[in-house]
């Protein structure tokens, strides 16, 4: 693969299916990848190795691959319509608890969906949101704290969001 060449090697003509012994013969033809912004190349099936000895190519499945992939980041799914059970531990304050897919490579960040389009349901009535705050994230999981006003200790409750952005997104990158 030549993707930029000095004048060494393109100096000559380049003939398809034909072997040279002169330098500048070699890539004559070809323009340099690097001479345009508009250049794409695409590499698949590939695999790098360490050392001098080569191993079999490893086949993953999409899904082992997506389980992998989720260990530096995870997201609530669907951004629109969410809705996530909590339990009310004081008139003010409603906790849930969030697991992720897969352990996380470490504890990540976690960004909430602001509150202006969340609401609390409970015992039949539904209640604005005051504040979302992430507490004690690992990377197993997190827990979500809603503040609401007027809700009942001990009961159950769900939060629902009515949003373009997805209700949690937990990033774990390098």
């Amino acid at each position: 693969m030549w993707f930029h060449v000095g004048s060494t090697y393109d100096g000559g003509t380049f003939t398809s299916n034909q072997w040279t012994g002169t330098a500048n013969e070699r890539v004559g033809s070809i323009t340099s990848f690097f001479d345009s912004t508009d250049r794409t190349f695409f590499l698949t099936g590939v695999q790098l190795e360490v050392g001098s000895q080569a191993t079999p190519f490893e086949h993953r499945s999409f899904g082992e691959e997506l389980l992998l992939c989720q260990r530096y980041f995870s997201h609530s799914g669907d951004p629109v319509n969410n809705s996530f059970v909590h339990h009310c531990y004081t008139t003010t304050d409603a906790y849930g608890n969030f697991g992720f897919p897969v352990s996380m490579r470490t504890s990540p960040t976690v960004t909430l969906a602001a509150t202006g389009s969340s609401y609390f349901y409970s015992a039949g009535s539904s209640r604005s949101i005051t504040s979302f705050n992430v507490q004690n994230p690992s990377d197993l999981n997190f827990q979500h704290k809603a503040v609401v006003s007027g809700i009942t200790s001990g009961h159950a409750g769900h939060v629902d969001t009515n949003s373009s952005v997805r209700f949690y997104e937990a990033d774990a990158e390098l």
